[in-house]
């Protein structure tokens, strides 16, 4: 398979300028979607569209940054980075210092700038960490005492302090993700056992003022009644094939948080299942191009965050299109690129610069296959 995958596409470059377009082209087709939800009855229709024309230019300037930074510059500096999101979540705790939304204290305010969600600076930095984490730990980070205890004592504070906002899907997301990049760097599966049978119960009891809430959206998933859902399924409906004209929907006067979490509902509305389907298959090739970049990566920590922003992406993009058409219960995700809001786009562009740098010392295919 990844022969496959390194003798199809050229050099390094050739994928890393690919993930760039990709991530360009998501990012055009979410200003398309905040175009189309645009409604003329408000006094300055088009402010949240300008707002995120800013936060695209601004993303196309942060990766460029990130980019000429560089990964393995990113990686040394992995661990102030992890103590300053410690500090970022910490704050998230302290009575009026969280933009409190849905339940949860996610966001820190910042005025005309809009909001920081610290959760999505965690998923860069637990990778960029943990990939230098596995490196200088070798063959020790399939020692239970010596590997597996402190690793996960750093994803134990990140994750415990995303549980206490409470959040728990974006809790389980970067469990999840980091135990990819671990194992693919030699951690044992096996040890996670103890972890779940000790950190379910905590978890358990950090999300108790929530498990109302949940419950709930979760009793509405099984009946098949979450309203927001429901309304999101009769849209696509209603985009059968080639969708509707630009401005003749209707899906954002009644689909809840169709800018944000639902982007993919105005997708299907005004594009049908072939707009459905190119957004679908753009994350698709983002996630091999991804790969290929870690497979000609020089060496396994090029590997390890190529591989894992890689992933970060694909993997959050399948979750929210798994909510939007009710194949997992209800869980607020964004599009990644497509979504309104600057934290996700940021962060986004970041993974995306350092995904690109990869290419920067990487192996020809030649190279890499032999």
């Amino acid at each position: 398979m990844s022969e496959f995958i390194l003798r199809r596409g050229g050099s390094a470059n050739a994928s890393a300028a690919r993930v760039a377009l990709i991530a360009a082209s998501l990012v055009f087709i979410g200003l398309l979607v905040q175009l189309a939800v645009t409604t003329t009855r408000s006094v300055d229709p088009h402010a949240l569209v300008r707002r995120q024309i800013i936060y695209a230019s601004l993303a196309g300037l942060v990766g460029l940054a990130a980019y000429g930074f560089g990964y393995r510059r990113a990686v040394a500096w992995s661990r102030p980075l992890l103590i300053g999101t410690w500090v970022l979540l910490g704050f998230l705790l302290i009575p009026g210092g969280a933009h409190i939304g849905g339940g949860s204290a996610r966001w820190i305010e910042l005025g005309t700038f809009g909001h920081l969600q610290p959760s999505e600076v965690a998923k860069v930095v637990l990778i960029l960490f943990f990939s230098g984490f596995a490196i200088r730990k070798g063959r020790e980070l399939a020692d239970f005492r010596a590997g597996f205890l402190p690793a996960m004592s750093y994803l134990g504070i990140t994750a415990g302090l995303v549980a206490l906002e409470p959040d728990l899907g974006q809790t389980v997301f970067l469990a999840a993700l980091s135990a990819a990049v671990l194992m693919i760097n030699g951690l044992k599966v096996r040890h996670f056992l103890p972890v779940f049978a000790l950190g379910v119960p905590v978890l358990f009891v950090a999300m108790s003022e929530k498990w109302a809430y949940i419950g709930k959206r979760v009793e509405g998933f099984l009946a098949g009644s979450h309203y927001q859902v429901e309304q999101g399924l009769h849209f696509f409906a209603s985009g059968g094939v080639a969708g509707q004209q630009l401005g003749d929907g209707r899906a954002h006067l009644f689909v809840p948080e169709i800018r944000n979490d639902f982007a993919l509902v105005a997708i299907g509305e005004h594009s049908g299942l072939i707009g459905c389907v190119i957004v679908v298959a753009l994350f698709a090739a983002l996630l091999h191009q991804g790969v290929r970049l870690a497979l000609l990566a020089r060496d396994r920590l090029g590997f390890s965050v190529a591989f894992g922003l890689a992933l970060m992406i694909a993997l959050q993009a399948a979750v929210n299109i798994a909510v939007v058409t009710s194949l997992i219960p209800p869980k607020g995700i964004s599009l990644p690129f497509i979504s309104f809001g600057g934290s996700s786009m940021l962060v986004n562009a970041v993974a995306i610069g350092l995904l690109a740098s990869v290419a920067d010392d990487a192996r020809s295919p030649e190279e890499a296959m032999a």
